[in-house]
């Protein structure tokens, strides 16, 4: 349990890094932000969430590395929205 919570952690911690890092690199580059990104963001936030909490009921635990990517992947975009304010 302790390691799929460090899993879990550990990418949302890691992607609103990732993402500030990205779009400092664009930025560099001339790029502008993208207008509604945090709306594209909070979308793939439900739909990883949504598509974790189903697979938490529907798997066993030969896919808890599933599992903790997609909850990791869920909560990452949140915070990334929430970093961004």
């Amino acid at each position: 349990m302790l390691l799929r919570a460090l899993r879990i952690a550990a990418l949302t911690i890691a992607l609103p890094l990732l993402f500030s890092l990205s779009q400092r690199v664009s930025e560099a580059g001339g790029h502008e932000p993208v207008p509604g990104i945090n709306w594209a963001l909070g979308v793939i936030a439900v739909l990883f969430l949504v598509r974790a909490a189903v697979t938490e009921w529907s798997r066993g635990p030969e896919g808890n590395l599933q599992k903790d990517l997609l909850w990791g992947a869920g909560c990452g975009a949140i915070a990334t929205i929430i970093s961004r304010f």
